[in-house]
């Protein structure tokens, strides 16, 4: 469902920071619904994929839960729902992770998976571009594939990266998949007494690895190189990206 392109990355890129400028106001309304039990489990309709910059019928977006508008397996009921924006498909599975703060973050799963494809050619589909920045990150098992995000193979719970007025900015909750895992440097000293108080405070995950919670602190081991970021490329690794 691509169309002619009419405005330049700069213009897409005025429009997101307007987006960030109003989210602060948006996502204090959102926080206090969430805190009154609204969570909504619904994927979102075509027409609202399509608004907001991604295309449903491309080959490479990926809706796990259902195939062909048929329920896959137990994951998925169909029911009624009164938001307009979102489609009669009810993910039944939840997961949880951590958010910036390292607060617990819990949403429906499994999640659409998508690649470079499912980016529309329009104005909308760069702000989705640029909205796709945010990362969430996965935390893969020392022995498990490295860019795998499926629940077996996490060594500890999701973080996401929900600053910069993420929640009130970006409407279908995009996300980059980004994978953390533990460099060398971690294993021998003076990383070990780095890591220590995050053994204490957190605990360990199941690699016996200390749990990370907080984003400032995950950003601050990645700069001391005591963990390594890896992404899906692009045009090489399938699904970059997560709804």
């Amino acid at each position: 469902m691509n169309q002619p392109r009419w405005i330049s990355r700069t213009g897409a890129a005025v429009a997101f920071a307007f987006l960030l400028a109003v989210a602060p106001q948006v996502q204090a309304q959102l926080q206090i619904n969430r805190g009154q039990g609204t969570h909504q489990a619904h994927d979102f309709n075509d027409t609202f994929y399509i608004q907001n910059g991604l295309d449903p019928t491309s080959p490479d977006f990926n809706r796990r839960f259902e195939v062909d508008g048929v329920p896959n397996g137990v994951q998925t009921v169909f029911t009624e729902t009164d938001d307009p924006t979102r489609s009669t498909s009810r993910v039944l599975p939840v997961n949880c992770g951590y958010d910036a703060a390292g607060q617990p973050l819990c949403y429906p799963g499994p999640p659409v998976f998508f690649g470079e494809g499912s980016f529309q050619d329009t104005p909308a589909g760069e702000i989705a571009r640029e909205l796709a920045k945010f990362r969430a990150f996965i935390f893969p098992k020392v022995t498990g594939n490295p860019l795998s995000p499926a629940p077996p193979n996490r060594r500890q719970d999701n973080m996401f990266e929900t600053t910069k007025g993420y929640v009130g900015a970006n409407p279908l909750g995009l996300w980059r998949l980004v994978f953390v895992s533990f460099t060398p440097t971690a294993f021998v000293e003076p990383g070990l007494s780095r890591l220590a108080p995050l053994h204490i405070q957190n605990g360990t995950d199941t690699d016996g690895t200390p749990v990370i919670k907080r984003l400032h602190v995950l950003l601050e081991l990645e700069a001391e190189g005591l963990v390594e970021f890896n992404v899906r490329i692009p045009g090489v690794n399938p699904e970059p990206w997560v709804v």
